[in-house]
This record gives structure tokens, sequence and C-alpha cells, in this order.
């Protein structure tokens, strides 16, 4: 068997041990919110609800406010119901910090896909206020995923930050450019929710990657199915060319194959560069180093000890940030 090929089961190895013990529905059932719950504290929803099996969804700051559509009780989650909102129509479970009132600042946002183009440095503060701790962002772009009546909202670092939209530094605000995505075999409610879904993971990505993704003119094609095989492990996602295939349907976790994909371009396109310096830091960023083995041919990959696969999705996200961003 080639590379390529060893490379992508030992992947979708760790993709089906991540999968398999969850209970969850892959597909959004609520209609109408029940009530509304806020972040006492910066947070995340979470595709599952258990903590062993958790990829980041949204990121949310302190004291916004968010809607929930009902809870779910999982067993290996210590016996709790866990909440969970809308995520552009897919399930995602809140952090168990929520609570359900909060008498300082709250805030709700609306989702929002736009560009900000920077003049210089500008300050991003960890709620939709002045003087509330902020860091200074140098780049050129910041992507938007939601909005207040004067501030942006935008993840650094898979956090979410605030931008007044008064801020000096803003040189304008334009529509966001992403990668075509494919999704014509859907009904088109689904359709519109997909590609929200692939754009808030591209939106979040360091402006690096997000660089990279439309300099290679990538195309995203969603359908609820196709049959690849490598040996006898069914693939949820793979990328040839200029192409990601991904699969959506109650079984498959889309976000993570979009952050396996782009992690596995990223790599190959920096391997091919021959920054090997820069690959390996990030492979050690989210490996155990005495775990870490090269691929015959230079291909880098991750091999992780089997009592921490579970974490390499998540900490592939976090890697971009740790290291890149």
């Amino acid at each position: 068997m080639n590379q390529r090929g060893t490379s992508k089961i030992l992947l979708t190895i760790v993709l089906l041990c991540m999968v398999f013990g969850m209970e969850t529905s892959a597909a959004f059932a609520g209609k109408y919110p029940m009530g509304s719950r806020y972040f006492p504290e910066a947070g995340n929803s979470w595709l599952h609800g258990i903590e062993e099996s958790q990829y980041m969804m949204g990121a949310y700051g302190k004291g916004e406010k968010v809607k929930f559509y009902g809870a779910d009780y999982f067993p290996k989650a210590k016996g709790e119901a866990k909440v969970y909102t809308d995520f552009f129509g897919q399930k995602a479970y809140l952090e168990d910090k929520v609570v359900y009132s909060l008498s300082d600042f709250t805030y709700e946002t609306k989702p929002i896909f736009k560009t900000i183009v920077l003049k210089n440095k500008i300050d991003v503060y960890r709620q939709p206020r002045y003087m509330t701790g902020r860091r200074v962002y140098a780049g050129e772009e910041l992507y938007v995923v939601a909005q207040t009546s004067d501030w942006y909202k935008v993840i650094l670092g898979g956090k979410a930050g605030f931008i007044s939209k008064k801020d000096a530094a803003i040189k304008k605000v334009k529509s966001a450019k992403f990668p075509k995505i494919d999704v014509s075999k859907m009904a088109k409610k689904e359709r519109n929710n997909v590609r929200k879904r692939v754009r808030y993971q591209f939106a979040v990505l360091p402006e690096k990657i997000r660089d990279m993704i439309l300099n290679m003119k990538l195309k995203v094609i969603v359908t609820p199915e196709f049959d690849l095989r490598e040996g006898k492990i069914e693939l949820e996602s793979y990328h040839k060319g200029s192409c990601i295939y991904l699969k959506e349907n109650k079984n498959v976790q889309l976000e993570t194959n979009i952050l396996l994909e782009i992690g596995e371009l990223f790599l190959e396109q920096e391997i091919e560069k021959e920054d090997k310096n820069l690959a390996s830091a990030i492979i050690a960023a989210v490996t155990n180093r005495d775990s870490l083995r090269h691929m015959k041919g230079g291909f880098q990959m991750f091999v992780r000890m089997p009592e921490r696969q579970q974490e390499l999705i998540p900490y592939m996200y976090y890697l971009f940030y740790d290291i890149i961003d």
C-alpha cells in the first residue's frame, strides 16, 4: 500500500475511535428555543455531549446569551443531561458552566460572515465593550462570524473576541471569500446550513491557512454518500488535487473531517516546500514526541498512543493557533 493510503487509514481509524460509543443525534431536532443560557466565562459549544469525544463547534464570549432547544442524556457523562443549541441546523452541546441568568453585562450576537480589512494593528476585546481585557491583532484581515449592533465577533486562538465597528484601524468591511462549496445533492434548507457550517470552520482558521486554501482555489464537495475505501476502511472524507470530498449524514462528523483534510493539505504543502522544521513543530504540538514517526518518502504522520487517540481532532484545531497564528 502506498504512503498516502497508509496515512489515511491511520487517521480514519482515529476518527472511528472517536465516533464509537457516542450517543448523539447528528441532525438538530429542535424547532423552537426552550429558553436561554449565559456564559459566565468565555466558552464553547461542542459536537458531542461527552468530554472524551469533544470537538469545538462555536466559541462564545463572557456574558454571551445562547438559546437552547433541549437536552440529551449521556450515561457516560456522569449521568448528567447536556443542553444543546442550534448551530446552523446541527446540535451543539453547551458547556456545563452555562447558567440561567447573569447579573453582569450580557449580550446576544447574530451570525454574519464578513471580512475586516485592517490599516494597522487592532484591539480585540473579550466582550463587546471596552476595557474588558484585550489582545492586539497584527494581521491584514479578520473574518467575522457574528455581530451585535456596534461590535463584530471574531475567533482567535479558538476563543471569541470582539472588535468595535467604529475602530479607526478598520480600513473596510467586505464580503468574505470562501472556497467553492458544492452541496447540490441535498435539500435546499440542508444545503444552506451545510454551507454555513463549512464557512464557519474556514472563518476561524488562521490567516495563513485561509490564504493557502484560497490560493489553491480549493473546492469543497459535500454529499450524503460516496463509496471510497482504503483497504477495508470506508472513508468519510478525502482530498484529491484541489478538491476536498466530505460525507454529510447522521453517522458522519462533518466538522472533524473538514479539519482533518485541511490539516493534511497544509502539512503536505509545508513538506513540499521543504519546511521540515515547521512541519515537525506542528506534529510535535499534538503528539507525544516519543510516538512521532516519519513515514517512508518523507511524509510525516500523526501516530498516537491508543489512550490519547481521541485528542487528535481537537488538538489539530488548536495547533493552527499555537504554532501558526
